[in-house]
């Protein structure tokens, strides 16, 4: 079994780094990878590249994810992107009274309270987790999906936004503040990562999205309003067409990691100069 297995990847990854002739030849697999890897150089500052097995991995995380749980894999991606741009090592710390209280990070933008012992963590679906073992990008990952799941599942109505809300809020629905519309803010980065992979735009984002401010026209998933969300719509969208037309899948993290080997040809969605054209480049990310 596992030689088998092992063959079916190794295939994957040169069906991939090779490029596929036609959109019947492409597996979702294969287009997800393709879309995480050209993301992920579109959206990375000053943080290492994903080579092909780095991209096939968070691939087939968050295709397992999304099937455990009945998501769409680009709520997912959309989601990622919005708390981390695709960092797997980037976190955050939080203290109280002088005190160190939590610890967010990975993909997903975790949170690890930490427990008396100040190592071991003591909320909800992370109990009893380090922080590092929290931080291993295909357990970010599945985290992201459980939390999303409990609170689509949850005692909420939603009457008026996107059940995703929830990811950010908690179990009660914040309607004042910047984080009343952080359900948009997301749609936006969902719609856009569909609608790059050549896919239907879902029945979920159809529905109430965010609450409308008095005096202002209501927000649609087309429509990213900030600076940061722009320029994150603009790296998704540059990957449009990844999964229909041939080509090879984006080599510069092999080329940076060992540029002695001259690397590969890059992707039709490197957008690299895109960061100097665009202003809001994360410092802070912003949730």
């Amino acid at each position: 079994m596992k030689i088998k297995q092992l063959l079916t990847t190794g295939a994957l990854l040169l069906t991939i780094s090779r490029g596929v002739a036609s959109a019947e030849e492409a597996t979702p697999l294969e287009c997800l990878t393709r879309m995480v890897c050209g993301i992920k150089e579109n959206v990375r500052w000053r943080t290492p590249a994903w080579d092909t097995k780095a991209c096939l991995g968070v691939a087939e995380a968050v295709q397992a994810t999304a099937e455990k749980y009945s998501l769409s894999p680009y709520l997912i991606i959309g989601t990622m992107v919005n708390e981390s741009e695709l960092d797997e090592a980037s976190y955050r710390v939080t203290y109280r009274a002088g005190k160190l209280y939590a610890k967010d990070g990975g993909l997903g933008g975790i949170r690890c309270i930490i427990g008396q012992d100040g190592k071991r963590c003591v909320n909800g679906p992370v109990r009893g987790m380090t922080f590092k073992e929290v931080m291993v990008p295909a357990t970010n990952i599945e985290i992201t999906g459980r939390i999303l799941a409990g609170h689509r599942d949850g005692p909420c109505p939603h009457k008026n936004h996107a059940w995703w809300v929830h990811y950010n809020h908690g179990p009660a629905y914040i309607d004042h503040g910047r984080a009343r519309h952080y359900a948009h803010r997301v749609a936006v980065l969902y719609a856009a990562a569909l609608r790059a992979a050549d896919m239907p735009i879902t029945t979920e984002l159809k529905g109430p999205i965010t609450i409308t401010d008095k005096g202002q026209k209501p927000r649609t998933i087309d429509k990213p309003v900030g600076v940061r969300q722009r320029r994150l719509v603009a790296q998704i969208m540059a990957c449009a067409g990844t999964c229909q037309k041939s080509g090879t899948l984006d080599q510069h993290a092999d080329k940076a990691a060992a540029p002695h080997l001259g690397g590969g040809s890059p992707s039709r969605c490197a957008i690299a100069d895109l960061g100097r054209k665009l202003p809001g480049r994360p410092g802070t990310v912003s949730r």
